[in-house]
């Protein structure tokens, strides 16, 4: 089978800055550099895991110029990848599975928007991983998106329609984190079509022009142009819909004493979710 892991560990094997600004820089790089060839991505607290579709030859070509891209975007030197072959199907989803949840693997509090991995671009909720859609679809068949939801911690996720209340909370940061931007103040594409959505999702809502800039740091103008000019694409819409009932459903936990932290449930007594 031609696909491959690739591991990337942090120099020294210190903890790589898990702030959202530097983990959707580091996303943008992975997508960047492994291009079509991906498949699946975490970004742990000391290590990169990446899954690529490649044959030996490319997969080293990648690991070397995504261990160089993931230095320059962190700052510090990483050692060689280590490179290991997916031999068949079964091991393919284990190492899927295993990838994507490498936070509980390692007894790390997850990220319950799941930003550092390429789970919220299969579900709809950001738009830059988007090829790893298919290739889940073509690789691994068996794989739902029940499955999916499971893994990310989302499959009970009520459905909250957006409000006034939401959107003005967090529809900022919910468009940056659509496209796995710091901000919305990028003159790039995915960035104009995220600000439109965002701009739609405004009006449905029922924000006036002049709130909807302030919330969006834009001109009253742009927002004008873009409800009247330019139409919102769906699936940019969609994604800020989901990102927004993630932010309500899962809100980030406030720091909590260790004693007073959930219990995490070892890697080894964790009931796989992807059918064998």
């Amino acid at each position: 089978m031609d696909a491959w892991q690739l591991v990337f560990h942090s120099p020294r094997r210190s903890p790589f800055p898990r702030d959202r600004y530097t983990v959707r820089r580091l996303v943008r790089v992975i997508v960047r550099v492994v291009g079509g060839t991906l498949l699946a991505f975490h970004i742990s607290d000391t290590h990169v895991h990446v899954l690529v579709l490649a044959d030996r030859d490319r997969a080293g070509r990648l690991a070397q110029a995504l261990g160089l891209a993931l230095a320059a975007a962190t700052a510090g030197a990483l050692p060689p990848a280590a490179i290991t072959p997916i031999q068949d199907a079964d091991h393919l989803r284990a190492a899927f599975e295993y990838v994507v949840c490498n936070d509980e693997k390692h007894g790390v509090v997850p990220d319950p928007w799941r930003e550092n991995s390429n789970l919220p671009d299969l579900l709809g909720a950001r738009r830059v991983a988007v090829t790893t859609v298919g290739a889940v679809r073509d690789h691994l068949p068996r794989v739902a998106g029940t499955h999916l939801r499971k893994l990310a911690g989302w499959i009970d996720l009520p459905l909250v329609a957006a409000t006034p209340e939401i959107v003005r909370a967090h529809l900022l940061d919910a468009a940056a984190a659509a496209v796995a931007r710091p901000d919305l103040r990028s003159r790039h594409g995915d960035v104009r079509r995220v600000i439109t959505a965002a701009c739609q999702l405004a009006a449905d809502v029922g924000l006036g022009a002049e709130e909807t800039a302030a919330i969006l740091e834009i001109g009253p103008s742009t927002v004008f142009r873009k409800r009247v000019v330019e139409p919102a694409n769906a699936l940019c819409v969609a994604a800020l819909r989901l990102q927004l009932q993630v932010r309500v459903a899962r809100p980030l936990l406030d720091a909590l004493p260790f004693g007073d932290e959930p219990a995490r449930t070892p890697w080894s007594e964790r009931k796989k979710v992807l059918p064998r």
